[in-house]
């Protein structure tokens, strides 16, 4: 970033985060974070606030973003870099940087990753548009903040110079994939949780009554086939 931004960088940037972080519907007042704030005001966000970058670079352009691959592409249509484009003074060439940065605002962990173009002439018109591709960690579940660039050179006699200390190159945040929310799944119920709440059958009052007769007739032939036993005895049982 150290090619794009300008002095006030670093202000303008804290306060779109403060203007993130209020608002913050998940907690209350004095507990807000800019983890839980809502980051889409961050886009369109420049990095150098004296060269726009929607101002010199008008080329249309789409940026697809695959989470789950780890992937983010940006393609240009066919354009004319000497017409579509607005240039400092003594440029011959320019360059296309594309960014992913993924941060946890509450952790403080924060991944970049990055691509640059090869040095594009300017008097060369790009027929068939222009890619830029770039990979980072798959599933990667924190923010995803997609930022395109254009720097500015010139090449003398074989060297490449930076056109006025970089001072026109421009930089802005062209989309915000928010967090995932993480889903946890359901641990699945113990055996004893599941006999636990395994409904109970009720035994109508009919079978009870058969399965008592009967319990009583096989203890009643068990005593008979291991001693003599009384008349009332054998009635008492019977009963």
């Amino acid at each position: 970033m150290e090619q794009f931004r300008d002095k006030t960088m670093y202000r303008r940037l804290s306060s779109q985060l403060l203007a993130a972080l209020q608002q913050d519907v998940s907690h209350v007042r004095g507990e807000r974070t800019v983890e839980n704030g809502n980051l889409q005001g961050l886009k369109g966000f420049e990095f150098n606030k004296q060269t726009r970058f929607h101002r010199v670079c008008r080329a249309s352009h789409q940026v697809q973003l695959n989470r789950e691959k780890g992937t983010v592409d940006v393609t240009f249509d066919k354009f004319d870099p000497r017409y579509e484009l607005t240039v400092p003074k003594h440029t011959t060439h320019f360059k296309m940087m594309l960014t992913v940065h993924a941060i946890n605002f509450d952790t403080h962990q924060t991944d970049s990753y990055s691509t640059l173009t090869s040095t594009i002439p300017l008097h060369t018109q790009l027929q068939d548009g222009l890619a830029l591709h770039l990979d980072f960690k798959p599933n990667d579940p924190r923010h995803l903040i997609v930022s395109l660039g254009i720097i500015f050179v010139e090449i003398l006699d074989g060297r490449e110079y930076e056109i006025k200390a970089g001072i026109h190159n421009a930089m802005c945040i062209t989309r915000v994939y928010e967090k995932q929310a993480l889903v946890t799944q359901p641990a699945k119920p113990s055996a004893a949780t599941i006999l636990a709440h395994k409904p109970v059958a009720l035994i109508p009052p009919t079978t009870l009554k058969r399965q008592h007769q009967n319990s009583t007739r096989k203890l009643h032939r068990s005593i008979i086939g291991t001693k003599q036993v009384s008349t009332a005895q054998k009635m008492e049982l019977i009963e």
